[in-house]
């Protein structure tokens, strides 16, 4: 098979695992061609020579500033990011592979390709772990317990980005 890989992961444990399932499939006979933003870890060496092709897709760094003291700017560039994931997507479909494995993205963790390739193309989404936040009780607790000023500005956005998370796995 033809599969396309992706991943917004950082150099680590997560990107090290993705890299081993890649050489599995590899050694099964598979072809493999690897997409990854330009914000994610690409030399990364575990990868070997498995790899057919690698493709870079555009994407800039989160920079103004901390996202708690500026949510709506945050938000504007999340909602960016997302339109260009579906670009992306669209890429990804026109190369025709037979399938896609996704690993996690550093900022959806459930990257927002998954939404666009559903009902499209055989598609895995492999996740090392979610974020706490999204679904552990105590790191919701934790946030209870915030300053005012810190969720005044933070928990909108939060509230928006699990919409976001929960409309794109299901």
């Amino acid at each position: 098979m033809d599969i396309a890989l992706y991943h917004h992961l950082p150099s680590g444990g997560a990107l090290l695992h993705f890299a081993n399932i890649a050489r599995t499939l590899a050694a099964r006979g598979h072809r493999l061609t690897l997409y990854t933003p330009q914000t994610a870890e690409r030399d990364f060496s575990s990868f070997g020579d498995v790899l057919e092709r690698q493709h870079v897709f555009p994407r800039t760094a989160w920079k103004p500033g901390n996202s708690l003291l500026n949510p709506w700017r945050y938000r504007q560039y999340m909602e960016s990011l997302i339109a260009l994931e579906q670009k992306n997507a669209e890429q990804l479909l026109g190369a025709g592979h037979d399938g896609v494995f996704l690993g996690q993205c550093r900022t959806w963790t459930e990257p927002p390709l998954l939404a666009a390739l559903r009902g499209k193309r055989p598609t895995v989404l492999y996740c090392n772990e979610p974020r706490r936040s999204f679904h552990d009780d105590r790191a919701r607790q934790a946030m209870s317990v915030w300053p005012r000023w810190k969720k005044i500005w933070r928990l909108p956005t939060v509230r928006w980005m699990q919409e976001q998370m929960h409309r794109h796995i299901l």
